[in-house]
């Protein structure tokens, strides 16, 4: 029977994050997600007494489940410059399924949590920081840039890409923010 009820759980929480991310707070509706799941509303609120919850909840199992990734590539025994690349590709997957209005609504809406979700992107910018420092020290990054100096510039990055308004003036998406800073850093302003 448990496994009945975790079966289920998963599948309300996958359906939640799915419906968070593509239609952000204010266009998360429960009576579509119920349909959609075909699970009665009363089903999910004996797992979540609000909508807030379960989209609460949605969105720190996103959260965690990159930030695991991340320690995982960290972990890997492969070159620095792999698992640059490897959490940049994971990190602009992650964004390009993002729906901008999203994040517009956590920051107008539930300014606490917004602060949250830019603590996690800086979460984030400091295993990109393990992996240049470790880059740096094993001789696979330039020498005569400063470790610390790359980590501050990914976590402008991570400010702009959490920076609603510069978003929506620049026309960019956070995917095209993160992937036009990583192909300027890993290629140079030069021709």
């Amino acid at each position: 029977m448990k496994q009945g009820l975790n079966t289920q759980l998963e599948k309300l929480i996958d359906g939640a994050e799915q419906m968070a991310i593509s239609q952000g707070f204010r266009r998360f509706n429960l009576d579509r997600l119920s349909r959609k799941l075909r699970m009665s509303k009363k089903t999910i609120y004996q797992y979540f007494p609000s909508k807030e919850e379960l989209f609460f909840a949605a969105l720190n199992r996103r959260a965690s489940r990159l930030i695991q990734r991340f320690k995982e590539i960290i972990a890997m025994e492969i070159s620095s410059r792999d698992k640059l690349y490897l959490a940049s590709e994971c990190l602009v997957k992650d964004l390009s399924e993002l729906d901008p209005s999203l994040m517009k609504d956590l920051e107008e809406l539930f300014p606490d949590f917004f602060m949250l979700s830019q603590g996690y992107f800086r979460q984030l910018t400091k295993y990109i920081s393990i992996i240049l420092e470790e880059g740096a020290k094993k001789g696979e990054f330039r020498e005569d840039v400063n470790p610390a100096l790359l980590t501050r510039l990914f976590q402008g990055i991570g400010d702009y890409l959490c920076d609603q308004d510069f978003l929506a003036k620049n026309r960019l998406s956070m995917e095209r923010v993160y992937s036009g800073a990583m192909d300027l850093l890993m290629k140079g302003l030069l021709k």
